[in-house]
């Protein structure tokens, strides 16, 4: 009755039920009394027949109680047993690699497909036409067999999550669908998908997608949260994962140069499917083709390299290289890296101050009288007196006047003991660091430095902190080992690939003998350090960095880099400083010197990829300012508003912040300090050219796909195999709830209809008995 009355379902069955008045319980037992007892008093003496008297008196007393029951407003409160299934979530991607049409080579690989497609009816062969095919497939009969044991939802996902229904047809949804999402957050979308439905029963998350992700939620730490909550994830990975491709992965090359420059130029130019046929290489700049070259490919990852020397004298240039298109290759979209590259007309004024000739002068100066962007003045406190009288290039000492000792861009410290300097040289060597923005460097010596600088201002300009006394010996096998900084450091980078640039560094050996106590300040970025089992103190600083007021000093801790030239090489060894001389100068050349330093991991970026931002904080007093965050501004160049961003402090390394932001439309952009800090803060700018990172990865990728589904207990379903993956699924036990409703009675028509018939049948005999 109930279940007629209420609509319940057929499964849903009632175990428990009471009534309720909105007045209470005892008004309406007040009522109910009155009611009989006004029934009673009314039909006490009519003159009827006593049938007659019974049905009128029976009608009027049940036609005064369904008026009670309305008037009171009654409900009826139960419980009731109801079966519920657990869900299945259907995920299709629709970023842009969706819209790829593989070309196939392999013939089982294209029965499969043929099969979907024949199937399904579609004709196309596009990844996204592709999954569409594969949900329809008839043999399989996915969506039919799993509804019959299972609630099914679907989502499409790009960069938003898009819920999905087709009414009758289930996948109704897919007729209209593309793949036009600039790019693929599979890691968040499928954190929202189970979020969604959270505290109900999921049984998986079937992922139809090339797995090429760029942005949003890490798909794998998204994977083990649901482990946790026991939901496997189900990945069909729809793509070749070695597509007929030739991309030109990046270009490396310096932002900045001087003019007249040599620049060497490495193209990293990935290709699968072409191996041993010739392509070209095109390079322009400003839209003028400069550069020409054949080259075979190998298949994988290769570099081309060449050197180029700017015509321009001074200003910017932008560069484009690009991979003439292959036959039938999957995309060309990523077939060129553009670049923009500023070029200075200045010299770099160096002073290099030394005691003994010792060998690591005699190269480095080599080394600094060849390089044109140089100008070089020495000053030799031990040894040869005239040298000032027969050479120009030489000082009898250090300036004392403050518009000679600023006018050089860098000073090089060399194993020079502190007594050579009076205050007022000191004074003005700190001058130029902290106040002019120029740099130091000091290379380490046993006969004072550092050792003899302890209660000089140069200790405080130094990136490191050290003792006095003798030299300590190390073993002769140990060698320098790069750190995270020095793998990315413009200084210490010398080779196209981190296993080359290792063993350049390996390499050098012995060093022999270490200065005492060395120790990296907060504030200082070490690029090369000595491994652990040296026989010193870890973690030694071989070379460091680290910013002083508005100018920089490096500290290199041993007189023996000269070895790499007989290790590594010349060429190796002329890098290095020419790197190094370069890094510790152009901020002050291009005015960017500040207490506060903004910047990021490359110029030029294209649409999709990760912005990599980083500012060094320095308070007033240039020591580390240690907060959990630092905002940020960013904007287009020209633009005074921009979007904030918070950067968040990296552990163990005091006032340094990172953060990233997704590269959007194309144009120039600014990196800005808030209103606070904006005169202590440079401005860092960055491009963005209009090539999304979905059109460059046409891999599918296989290792995400396989990492998320270990990760979440589940499994990953190749195309071929999609008809059993009902069987993953199984056949759940029946699941019950109970849910508790209230039905209100009082409104219900039957009541109505209840109250009309009594009051009709009591007037009714009334009426034919002629009674009033």
């Amino acid at each position: 009755m109930l279940k007629y009355l209420f609509g319940l379902e057929k499964a849903e069955k009632v175990i428990d039920s009471s009534l309720s008045f909105a007045h209470g319980w005892g008004l309406a037992i007040l009522l109910i009394a009155a009611c009989v007892a006004l029934t009673v008093y009314l039909y006490r003496t009519v003159d009827s027949g006593g049938r007659r008297r019974k049905l009128m008196s029976a009608a009027h007393l049940l036609a005064a109680l369904m008026l009670v029951l309305i008037l009171m407003r009654p409900a009826l409160d139960y419980k009731i047993s109801k079966p519920f299934r657990s869900t299945i979530m259907f995920m299709v991607d629709t970023s842009e690699s969706m819209a790829i049409e593989d070309n196939r080579t392999d013939k089982a690989d294209i029965e499969v497909v043929k099969k979907i497609m024949e199937k399904s009816g579609v004709t196309s062969a596009s990844r996204i036409d592709l999954a569409k095919a594969a949900l329809r497939h008839t043999d399989a009969d996915l969506i039919k067999k799993l509804s019959e044991q299972h609630e099914l939802r679907f989502f499409t996902f790009d960069e938003t999550l898009q819920p999905q229904s087709g009414g009758e047809d289930p996948l109704a949804w897919t007729e209209e669908i593309k793949a036009e999402g600039k790019s693929s957050r599979i890691g968040t979308a499928v954190d929202s998908v189970v979020n969604r439905y959270a505290g109900q029963p999921i049984a998986g998350v079937v992922v139809l997608s090339d797995f090429s992700w760029v942005e949003g939620s890490d798909p794998l730490e998204a994977s083990a949260r649901l482990k946790q909550r026991g939901i496997p994830l189900y990945c069909v990975g729809i793509g070749l994962p070695d597509p007929p491709d030739v991309q030109v992965r990046r270009m490396i090359a310096p932002d900045v140069v001087f003019a007249e420059d040599k620049i060497p130029i490495r193209v990293q130019i990935d290709s699968s499917g072409y191996k041993g046929e010739t392509s070209e290489l095109v390079m322009k700049v400003d839209d003028a083709e400069v550069v020409k070259k054949s080259f075979a490919l190998e298949g994988g990852s290769q570099f081309i390299e060449f050197d180029y020397t700017p015509e321009k004298k001074s200003g910017t240039i932008n560069i484009e290289t690009s991979v003439t298109p292959m036959l039938d290759e999957t995309t060309e979209e990523n077939n060129q890296v553009k670049h923009s590259m500023r070029i200075l007309d200045e010299k770099i004024k160096v002073l290099y101050v030394e005691g003994h000739p010792r060998w690591e002068f005699r190269y480095l100066r080599r080394v600094l009288l060849r390089d044109h962007r140089l100008e070089v003045t020495f000053l030799m406190t031990e040894g040869d007196d005239k040298l000032p009288d027969i050479s120009e290039d030489f000082l009898k000492d250090f300036p004392k006047e403050v518009g000679d000792a600023l006018a050089f861009d860098l000073v090089i410290l060399g194993d020079v003991d502190s007594s050579k300097f009076d205050v007022r040289q000191m004074e003005l060597m700190e001058k130029l660091v902290k106040e002019s923005g120029g740099s130091l460097l000091m290379i380490a010596g046993p006969v004072g430095s550092p050792t003899s600088y302890s209660e000089t201002p140069v200790a405080d300009i130094l990136p490191v902190s050290f003792r006095t006394g003798k030299w300590e010996s190390i073993s002769d096998t140990v060698h320098p080992v790069l750190t995270e900084d020095g793998k990315i450091s413009p200084s210490t980078v010398l080779a196209s690939t981190l296993e080359e640039n290792k063993e350049i560094w390996n390499r050098i050996t012995p060093l022999h003998e270490i200065p005492p106590g060395l120790r990296a300040k907060p504030s200082a970025r070490v690029l090369l350090t000595l491994p652990k089992e040296a026989d010193t103190v870890q973690d030694y600083p071989l070379i460091a960095w680290g910013p002083y007021g508005n100018g920089k000093s490096m500290f290199v801790g041993t007189e023996a880099l000269w070895r790499m030239r007989l290790e590594a090489g010349s060429k190796d060894h002329g890098r290095f400083w020419s790197q190094t001389i370069k890094f510790l100068t152009l901020s002050r050349l291009l005015g960017q010197n500040k207490r506060i330093t903004l910047e990021t991991s490359r110029k030029s970026y294209g649409s999709g990829e990760e912005v990599l931002i980083y500012a060094n904080v320095l308070s007033e007093t240039y020591e580390p300012v240690d907060l959990s965050e630092y905002t940020v501004t960013i904007g287009r160049a020209g633009d005074d508003d921009g979007s904030e961003l918070e950067l968040t402090s990296v552990p163990d390394q005091p006032g340094l912040y990172s953060g990233v932001h997704y590269a959007g439309a194309e144009g120039d952009y600014q990196i800005k300090a808030m209103l606070d800090d904006a005169e202590a803060a440079n401005v860092a700018d960055f491009s963005i050219v209009n090539i999304p990172l979905e059109g460059r990865e046409t891999a599918v990728n296989t290792e995400v796909a396989r990492q998320m589904a270990e990760l979440s207990g589940g499994k990953v379903v190749a195309l071929s195999d999609l008809p059993t993956l009902p069987s993953e699924f199984g056949y759940p036990k029946e699941m019950k709830t109970t849910v508790s409703r209230q039905q209100a009675i009082w409104d219900v028509p039957f009541l109505f209809v209840l109250f009309v018939l009594f009051a009709g049948v009591e007037w009714y005999v009334r009426r034919k008995d002629n009674l009033v």
